[in-house]
């Protein structure tokens, strides 16, 4: 703060100089510091989680693409079975063997049987581009994909009680709902202060 005289012919000010420092202020820093690194680690533990989501998510597209192959060809056997079947009782129709309306009704099945691949094959079109979706190629459909070995069906399965252990430790949105917790008491604390 500075302070001068009224008169402007005189030389005369002078200026006070007020500085504070708190010494200790009593643990508020410490827990401000302590909540900020908790909820760094939280977000951090966070990122991991939602990576780990979307690696789940891609392999859900996967085989939901597999899926998909396996029901279309199998809709495309019954197609080719019926078809078959079909040619031959249009031979027994004219045999006299059969009636007109047993051959309608094998030429309906035959037709619905048609239907259900062609929805197959439509569905194998909307499984590939959604996987495409999620690895970030839209548009580049996958031709053949090939299955991994997997191996997770060989392992022993672990105790119950092992098992929930395991949850209780590594489950991500209830250790995020912990760290969040555990933060805003450090900042309660560091409030009170």
């Amino acid at each position: 703060h500075t302070r001068c005289l009224s008169d402007w012919s005189s030389d005369v000010c002078s200026s006070d100089l007020s500085v504070r420092k708190p010494l200790y202020d009593f643990g508020q820093t410490k827990n401000n510091v302590n909540a900020a690194e908790i909820e760094k680690q939280a977000v951090v533990d966070d990122m991991d989680y939602q990576l780990s989501l979307r690696k789940l998510d891609i392999a859900k597209a996967f085989f939901n693409v597999v899926l998909a192959d396996y029901k279309e060809r199998w809709e495309n056997e019954q197609v080719v079975i019926t078809w078959v079947d079909h040619k031959a009782d249009i031979d027994r129709h004219a045999l006299g063997e059969i009636s007109d309306v047993e051959l309608l009704e094998i030429k309906s099945r035959l037709e619905f049987l048609e239907n259900q691949r062609s929805i197959s094959r439509s569905q194998q079109l909307v499984t590939r581009a959604q996987l495409a979706e999620m690895i970030n190629r839209p548009g580049d459909l996958s031709a053949n994909l090939s299955l991994p070995e997997l191996t997770y069906h060989l392992r022993k399965l672990p105790d119950y009680e092992q098992l929930l252990d395991h949850l209780k430790k590594y489950n991500q949105p209830l250790k995020m709902q912990l760290a969040k917790t555990s933060a805003a008491e450090k900042r309660i604390r560091a409030s009170e202060m």
